[in-house]
């Protein structure tokens, strides 16, 4: 039963990234003053930048991860383990 609840729960969350992934870009790109701080030391763009940064190793895990068996895990870098995903 967990198995079930963990594969359902990180295929609605693969969902909602497909759904939403696009926002952060269309929320920087329509920002009216790019170079605006939004904290002490980083711009709009600065921010977006260092959330790409972050993030671009995990694309192509969740590219590939659409066709492996969610019974065995992925191994993400940093060495955190989450399911495989099988539509």
């Amino acid at each position: 039963m967990a198995a079930k609840t963990m594969h359902s729960r990180w295929r609605a969350t693969r969902d909602s990234l497909g759904e939403t992934g696009d926002r952060p870009v269309e929320t920087v790109c329509s920002a009216r003053a790019p170079r605006a701080k939004v904290t002490a030391d980083r711009s709009v763009t600065d921010t977006a930048a260092h959330v790409a940064a972050i993030a671009s190793p995990y694309a192509p895990i969740l590219r590939v991860g659409e066709h492996l068996d969610p019974a065995k895990p992925v191994t993400w870098p940093g060495g955190s383990q989450v399911p495989g995903f099988m539509p």
